[in-house]
């Protein structure tokens, strides 16, 4: 069955640079802050966190609009708990096959 889906991949640019440079613990400060404001956004735009990527994430809406929307406040957001790190994010939509409950 085909289902009309938009997909967001999320990635904290610089990540595995400022690990080398600032340390671990630094790393998983930024980290942490990251995956805490993406899960709190998530449920607030109702999307999915599909799943994590190391620094970032795939997220999957029902719609276009939650899922962008959900995209910007992230940015918004992470831009003062993640810097130096900036946020990029790709998006895509359309039709996925869902299987065994998985799109």
């Amino acid at each position: 069955m085909r289902v009309p889906r938009t997909f967001a991949f999320v990635d904290l640019s610089g990540f595995t640079n400022y690990t080398a440079a600032f340390g671990d613990d630094a790393a998983g400060r930024i980290l942490s802050a990251f995956r805490g404001i993406a899960r709190d956004l998530a449920s607030a735009h109702g999307v999915r966190i599909a799943k994590w990527l190391g620094d970032g994430c795939m997220i999957v809406a029902m719609n276009q609009a939650d899922c962008v929307a959900f995209a910007i406040e992230l940015e918004d957001k992470a831009s003062e708990v993640c810097a130096p790190l900036s946020l990029r994010v790709g998006i895509a939509s359309g039709h996925a096959l869902l299987f065994e409950g998985d799109d």
